[in-house]
């Protein structure tokens, strides 16, 4: 039997009774407000008893502009639409929030990613053990972004420019080209980089 479809009604109702501030429609199928994040469990809470999840949630250093971090949860049924964008705001003194892992898989696993990178702690998080080979964690793996002043672009590259990942000069030959080396095989490798695999013997090139 399928789901009977969720209004934009319904969903603004059940975030102005949350106490929700700024409400707006930024379209027909969308819906935009903020909440402080003690309030963040009630008002899921709330929409579970309408079929709505937290679908996704996301982070960003906002401390240019003020002396926080915000969050962005988005609710939205299973089908995606109507959505609910809910922006929270989280001190740098404080450098917490409210978790949602009891209630969301999907917002157990990006809390654990939030902590992992900006060092916001989820409270209530069953398990906020770091992840191993986060690939965006700061300073190697070190520290969060919360321990620095404000998250700026990198200084090995201009700005508008992405950074180039230069590859480091002991790397491994390709395997075909260790085996034509053990082989005794003196022609080049087709395909292979320079650097890479042999290159022709004098005796070859006649």
């Amino acid at each position: 039997m399928a789901e009977a479809p969720i209004s934009v009604d319904l969903l603004q109702h059940a975030v102005i009774a949350a106490g929700a501030s700024g409400v707006a429609s930024s379209s027909a199928l969308s819906i935009e407000c903020r909440l402080p994040s003690r309030e963040i469990p009630a008002l899921a809470d709330r929409l579970l008893t309408l079929g709505v999840r937290c679908q996704f949630l996301g982070a960003a250093d906002t401390r240019a502009s003020g002396d926080d971090f915000t969050l962005a949860y988005v609710f939205a049924p299973p089908r995606l639409s109507p959505a609910l964008t809910v922006l929270v705001s989280v001190p740098t003194a404080t450098a917490s929030f409210a978790s949602l892992a009891t209630r969301s898989f999907a917002a157990s696993r990006f809390e654990r990613e939030i902590h992992d990178l900006f060092g916001l702690v989820p409270q209530g998080h069953p398990d906020r053990r770091r992840r191993r080979g986060l690939p965006v964690s700061p300073c190697r793996g070190r520290g969060h972004l919360r321990d620095h002043r404000r998250a700026g672009p990198r200084r090995n590259h201009r700005a508008g420019t992405l950074p180039i990942q230069r590859r480091r000069r002991d790397h491994r030959e390709p395997r075909d080209a260790t085996r034509l080396r053990s082989q005794g095989h003196g022609e080049a490798v087709r395909g292979a980089t320079p650097g890479q695999g042999d290159r022709p013997r004098r005796a070859d090139l006649g």
